[in-house]
């Protein structure tokens, strides 16, 4: 048997390497590696920034001009474009305008005051329509005076349209 003397040990690469000094000479062993472990790191905690929250202004809205208009504010743009006072008399008018115009209760006349009152009809931006004075016309929306005898004078008339307020739009003399 052998007797114990002392005991050696030193650390190599991070092993601790330790012998046993026997009589006899010194009989290495090897242990587990060396692990340092260091104190524990205190965890973050998380804080809340208060976040900057923008305060409203107050902004002034800017005008601009637009194109467009209320059929309202308008004046519609309803005109007489022509007067046939010959065969098949007619006074022909037209929407000039971007809107559609309600005809109720508007008047056509002529100087010596033949009254046509229209009925109940929405003329479309550009249409035209046609007003008889003795035949209807479906395909020109259907006007009729519905008199047996000639309105417009052949050697010259005027036509006049109101809106049914009595406010003149168009006149067409010829």
């Amino acid at each position: 048997m052998t007797k114990k003397t002392g005991l050696i040990s030193f650390s190599i690469l991070g092993f601790i390497l330790a012998g046993v000094a026997f009589a006899g000479g010194l009989e290495p062993r090897v242990y587990l590696p060396l692990v340092q472990v260091a104190p524990p790191s205190p965890t973050p905690t998380l804080t809340a920034t208060p976040t900057k929250t923008p305060t409203p202004t107050a902004t002034v809205p800017i005008p601009t001009a637009t194109s467009t208009s209320s059929p309202t504010n308008a004046p519609p743009n309803i005109q007489i474009i022509d007067v046939q006072p010959t065969g098949s008399e007619y006074v022909e008018i037209q929407n000039q305008g971007t809107q559609a115009v309600q005809l109720l209760n508007w008047t056509l006349r002529d100087q010596a005051n033949h009254v046509f009152t229209f009925p109940d009809f929405l003329i479309q931006p550009g249409q035209k329509c046609r007003i008889y004075t003795d035949e209807t016309h479906p395909d020109t929306c259907g006007f009729n005076y519905g008199s047996g005898s000639s309105i417009w004078n052949n050697d010259g008339d005027c036509a006049y349209l109101n809106d049914p307020q009595g406010q003149p739009i168009d006149t067409f003399c010829y």
